[in-house]
């Protein structure tokens, strides 16, 4: 089974150092995405939100309850 998916666009709010309304979209971009920007900047949250999404949890929260992976 060759199972292809992408990110087209997501939501969040109140999610650590963001506000309301956040919508990131991606739908237009084809290729790889890259997320730059400088130190500080939210690069980490935005993966943040997207693993939160998917598996209700993230690194960051998984390492501050001293689970494991």
């Amino acid at each position: 089974k060759n199972i292809v998916w992408n990110i087209d666009k997501f939501w969040f709010n109140n999610f650590k150092s963001y506000g309301d309304d956040n919508i990131i979209e991606w739908d237009d971009i084809n290729g790889v995405i890259q997320i730059s920007g400088i130190n500080q900047q939210g690069k980490t949250t935005i993966i943040d939100a997207i693993c939160f999404i998917l598996y209700g949890t993230t690194i960051s929260t998984t390492k501050s309850m001293g689970l494991k992976r």
